[in-house]
């Protein structure tokens, strides 16, 4: 928790300056996610040259065009990317696949953020989905470690809690109601909607990255926060972690948790292995008595 008041504090100072001074630092930010992500993946070689250029693309689009502009560079991007691989010494398909997830997940969310912050109140906005994210963030994370109970997606984040999610949803939402309170140009039911948004989208892309995590096989993004793990862990899609019991070691991001769910999920998969290969012996004693 500590690791996030500076990261705050520069967020702040971002999105109060606004225009070029902010569009650098989220530049700053999109490229050390897209590091960390490829870094996870470097196995299937991606293109990470490709994924800065268009993350850079994405975010001069948002900030001197409007929509229309960042869709062009996002297609622009695809001829980009492969004519980089191509010059690679191990061009695939899957790293290829993988720069564009950086570029389509890490960069559009970014770009949004400069538009979003280049309307008429716009920091406001910003800063009112700053706070329900944090919020949601803290309560998410509190209610998870003490009324923790019913896991939430044991097969993508065992850790991850019902109860976490809801308390989460509901700080959120209300974060970002009394944020608009103080906001005369914003009605009562806009920032409910408002907070809706950020209650729903914010848990969905917790999940969202630590199914990435997941498939990579790997704790942490990174170590830009120390023991929080890397910028992923709280970057564009803002998500709150609800882990109950701290700092986990590299079983848990191999799915090897002492969590009841878990835990028969593993008997039932060796239980089906030991089925298996008991047919499989029993077939070739059949092959063998007809010879």
């Amino acid at each position: 928790m500590l690791a996030a008041i500076p990261a705050l504090a520069v967020a702040l100072f971002l999105v109060i300056e606004g225009g070029l001074v902010f569009t650098l630092g989220l530049f700053v930010l999109g490229a050390v996610c897209m590091h960390e992500l490829y870094g996870m993946y470097d196995r299937v070689h991606p293109v990470r040259l490709a994924g800065f250029i268009a993350l850079a693309g994405l975010l001069l689009a948002a900030l001197y065009g409007n929509q229309f502009q960042v869709l062009l560079v996002a297609v622009a991007a695809l001829p980009v990317l492969f004519g980089l691989a191509i010059v690679q010494r191990q061009p695939s398909v899957m790293g290829m696949g993988v720069t564009l997830l950086g570029i389509y997940w890490i960069g559009f969310a970014l770009a949004h953020a400069v538009l979003l912050r280049g309307l008429p109140h716009g920091s406001a906005i910003v800063l009112d989905v700053l706070v329900g994210v944090f919020l949601g963030d803290t309560a998410a994370y509190l209610a998870g470690r003490m009324f923790g109970r019913r896991p939430l997606a044991p097969h993508i984040s065992p850790n991850k809690t019902v109860e976490g999610l809801v308390a989460g949803m509901v700080f959120a939402l209300f974060g970002v109601w009394i944020a608009g309170r103080y906001e005369d140009w914003l009605p009562g039911t806009h920032a409910l909607v408002l907070g809706l948004g950020v209650a729903l989208l914010a848990p969905l892309g917790d999940l969202f990255e630590s199914f990435i995590k997941r498939q990579a096989a790997t704790k942490d993004s990174g170590g830009l926060f120390g023991p929080h793990g890397g910028a992923l862990v709280t970057g564009p899609v803002g998500q709150p972690v609800d882990r109950r019991g701290g700092v986990h070691d590299q079983r848990a991001a191999l799915g090897e948790l002492d969590h009841p769910a878990r835990r028969i999920e593993v008997r039932r998969t060796r239980q089906r292995r030991v089925e298996l290969a008991e047919r499989i012996v029993r077939h070739r004693r059949q092959l063998d008595d007809r010879v």
